[in-house]
């Protein structure tokens, strides 16, 4: 059995949105969470501030615990880019976040997903 969930959080007086999806899945032996995260943050730039090209940082982390049967995997990308409109200058900070969580009850070595 599934179960969804969809969140939204939109503030336009701050420039900031999130969208959040969340997924709840129960099969027989396993429980799988997933979770998706993007949030968005938009803020004016000065006149004499450049806009400077960054490389997004991308974090990846990973954690199995045979004993109590659980596997965990987070993404995280986070970055900014700019953009123009009506002459002036827009910067977004952007922050996209995956996580699964898998449990177990079957216990065995050779039953792992995320290897």
């Amino acid at each position: 059995m599934k179960k969804m969930i969809f969140n939204r959080d939109v503030k336009p007086d701050r420039g900031f949105k999130r969208f959040v999806v969340s997924e709840k899945d129960f099969e027989e032996g396993t429980i799988t969470h997933v979770r998706k995260s993007f949030s968005y943050h938009m803020a004016r730039c000065p006149r004499h501030l450049e806009p400077q090209r960054t490389e997004p940082e991308v974090f990846i982390r990973k954690h199995a615990d045979q004993r109590r049967g659980l596997e965990m995997v987070k993404f995280e990308v986070k970055g900014k880019i700019y953009t123009r409109h009506d002459h002036a200058s827009y910067e977004i900070i952007f922050h996209h976040v995956l996580n699964i969580h898998i449990l177990r009850k079957d216990l065995s070595p050779n039953n792992t997903a995320l290897t």
